[in-house]
């Protein structure tokens, strides 16, 4: 697991995330047309695209930009974006 330096100590990312996980995360899309097929349902791409947009929102939130993860020469693995 990496390391992150933060107020002067260093800290465990796995620690700092953890501390933002307590509380539900949210970020609101505009849904256009082109999202939504003809059976009113969210085209699977949208729906991954939206993810990956949340999650890196998500980090950046946690004070863990992606310009943060290059300093560290650390990043996220995704192992499944299946809900």
């Amino acid at each position: 697991m990496g390391w992150l330096k933060a107020d002067g100590r260093l800290l465990r990312i796995k620690d700092c995330l953890n501390r933002k996980m307590s509380s539900i995360f949210k970020k609101d899309f505009e849904v256009g047309w082109r999202d939504i097929d003809l059976n009113g349902h969210m085209a699977n791409f949208t729906y991954l695209t939206y993810a990956v947009s949340t999650r890196v929102a998500f980090f950046a939130a946690s004070g863990f930009a992606p310009g943060e993860f290059q300093k560290i020469c650390f990043g996220p693995v995704i192992k499944s974006d299946l809900t």
